[in-house]
């Protein structure tokens, strides 16, 4: 029925039945199996509005639709829906009535290209709010694919997402309660690595607004894989992420309020490149030239905060020895982040651990994206690993260090194109080898003295060598070597140490000269504190060690410094055999046995820290452990030393 006047009406109330009906017209093609309808269609057509309202229950099957400019193919297995509502589309559009649809089977392409499928998609009644808006209870997507292509090299598969609670006030604007993505996955185009793989991700309380303005209460990212190949570990893992108070919009850009990681964790590898070094030098030369002034970008962002069981682990299969270190993050915090400015600094500030017991701390300011760079930032390291660092020094100076520890503080500023930085390096108990001669002997050759004589001189009273090395100068000129910093420390300090060194030697061969020209006697390098020797494969305390430890425990709880417990393993601990040539050489150690040995040290390490924390009047910040070292010597029995 068409009624024609001030406003045109068309009405229609009954069945309709098509059977595999085509329809072709100018550059859309429209094929379908079944189409029905079942109920009272009325379309009002007036001047300045337009209201269309249906009353009965629609039902496709098989549906394809072609647009021929765009080279799309839109597939549509079935769909239904139940209809009670009229539309009324006008400046201030309005909804009345209820509808809920389904649907499954979707497929988006591209020429012969798959660009989308959905296997089912349904929305449970949707009625109006009493003022023209709109009230959805739920929508659910099921099994939603987005293929790899030419033009997008990656795959995105997500079996579900539910969207609850919609409101749309006034068909313009929209606010959600919650979103909810369950377990998706992203791959690359082989299929043969996930980019990521997460349980879910969880969005509440968004709210849309006409002009795209977006904000959202929270985003909860739930256990996620990173970079995972097949049959390996994943090169990073998250436990949970949160992000509040988001908005975004096209004037003001994205910004939030606080981002959190919980048990963030990554394995990184560096491996051996495949280019020569003359490829490598050239690639350094033209990565030295000045980039343009870098744009703001639009994002800030309060606070970032990571916690939890986070951290990295390092391997380094460039070196001759590979160098592998696991960092453990007690907290990382960054604050104040305004890239819309680039001279806007923000502040950082790290706590944890390189391989547990090597205590790291870092506060600073930086504005990386500054037309000239800035940053101010302070360091402190405790109680490194010499046998750690040892892959770095054998390749700089072909030195290998059996033991020692490290002590750095360091003060570094980045401004006007300038760089100034001071370090302190306390070095504790430190021995050398010679591992590559030709290196080893390069580096004599440009130092005052041999090596092995310099750590000699440089060792105070009590075998420590303190160095001071700072750094300076203009960014752009900037070329420094390893092995440029570490003569330049030694020939300094030496020319210092003339006096100390010849104070050193009248003391005789009861005083010093053990090992490597450098052996200091063991009555310089240990504090006065006595040793707990432990039968092979013992870590619990007895009662000749309780009865050291009370002695230990008062001189500790008296002088109230900070001692290092470290532990000396025997490798005729080990369950297995290394070889009489690993013997020599701690470094050719296998992963494996130096696993079992640093456990062995770990464990009575932390029962004499126990003891000590639990009987006496002493802070756990007081007492350090060292990262378990080996005795090379036949027959020497493991212990646990005290040092300064």
């Amino acid at each position: 029925e068409v009624a024609m006047g001030q406003n045109t009406t068309i009405t229609y109330d009954g069945d309709v039945l098509f059977d595999e009906t085509g329809v072709e017209m100018t550059g859309v093609s429209l094929d379908e199996k079944k189409f029905s309808w079942s109920g009272q269609i009325e379309y009002l057509l007036g001047k300045q509005s337009q209201k269309i309202t249906l009353g009965g229950d629609l039902q496709t099957e098989g549906i394809l639709v072609g647009l021929e400019e765009a080279g799309l193919q839109i597939k549509q297995e079935f769909f239904k829906s139940k209809n009670a509502f009229s539309l009324l589309l006008e400046e201030s559009p309005s909804f009345a009535g209820e509808i809920s649809i389904e649907g499954g089977g979707l497929e988006i392409n591209q020429e012969d290209t798959p660009l989308l499928s959905l296997a089912e998609i349904s929305m449970s009644k949707a009625r109006d709010n009493g003022t023209g808006g709109l009230v959805v209870d739920s929508l659910m997507l099921g099994r939603l694919e987005l293929p790899s292509s030419q033009k997008i090299p990656v795959s995105v598969s997500v079996p579900s997402v539910t969207v609850s609670g919609i409101r749309s006030p006034d068909l313009a604007s929209v606010d959600v309660t919650q979103l909810i993505v369950e377990k998706p996955e992203i791959a690359d185009s082989d299929k043969k690595m996930l980019l990521a793989q997460l349980e879910s991700i969880t969005a509440d309380t968004i709210r849309v607004s006409r002009d795209i303005s977006t904000t959202v209460g929270q985003v909860t990212v739930s256990k996620g894989n990173f970079l995972k190949e097949k049959d390996k570990d994943p090169m990073a893992v998250l436990g949970l992420l949160t992000v509040k108070q988001i908005s975004y919009s096209l004037e003001q850009g994205f910004s939030c309020n606080t981002i959190d990681l919980d048990s963030v964790f990554g394995n990184i590898t560096r491996q051996k490149s495949e280019k020569s070094e003359k490829d490598q030098e050239e690639n350094s030369v033209s990565g030295t030239e000045k980039p343009k002034k870098a744009a703001g970008l639009p994002v800030k962002i309060k606070e970032i905060n990571i916690t939890g069981s986070s951290g990295f682990r390092f391997t380094d299969n460039t070196l001759t020895e590979s160098f592998l270190t696991t960092f453990t993050l007690e907290s990382l915090q960054v604050r104040d982040i305004n890239l819309t400015d680039p001279e806007h600094p923000f502040t950082y500030s790290l706590k944890g651990a390189s391989d547990k017991y090597s205590l790291l701390g870092v506060d600073g300011t930086a504005a990386p994206l500054a037309d000239n760079i800035f940053l101010e930032q302070q360091a402190t390291l405790q109680n490194y690993s010499m046998l750690n660092a040892s892959p770095y020094t054998i390749e700089a100076i072909g030195t290998y260090f059996p033991s020692g520890r490290l002590d750095l503080t360091s003060s570094l500023k980045i401004a006007d194109g300038r760089i100034d930085m001071e370090n302190n390096l306390l070095f504790k108990e430190l021995v050398a080898e010679t591992v590559k001669d030709e290196l080893a002997d390069k580096l004599n050759n440009q130092l005052p003295v041999s090596l092995d004589l310099a750590l000699t001189m440089l060792r105070d009273g009590e075998g420590t060598i303190d160095l001071n090395i700072p750094l300076g100068g203009d960014l752009d000129d900037m070329n420094v070597d390893v092995t440029d910093i570490i003569i330049t420390a030694l020939s300094k300090g030496i020319s210092v140490a003339v006096l100390p060194y010849l104070a050193y030697t009248t003391l005789g061969p009861a005083g010093a000269l053990a090992f490597v020209g450098a052996k200091v006697g063991a009555s310089l390098l240990h504090s006065d504190l006595p040793s707990l020797e432990f039968e092979p494969g013992g870590t619990e305390l007895t009662e000749s060690h309780s009865e050291i430890l009370d002695k230990v425990g008062k001189s500790i709880e008296k002088d109230k410094k900070s001692y290092s417990i470290c532990a000396k393993v025997s490798l005729e601990e080990l369950h297995q055999d290394v070889g009489s040539a690993d013997k020599k050489n701690q470094n050719k150690i296998p992963e494996a046995a130096r696993k079992e040995l640093f456990e062995l040290g770990e464990a009575r390490s932390l029962a004499v820290k126990e003891y000590l924390v639990s009987h006496f009047q002493i802070d756990e910040k007081q007492l350090l452990i060292c990262n378990p070292g080996i005795n090379f010597e036949d027959g020497d029995k493991p212990r646990i030393e005290f040092k300064q």
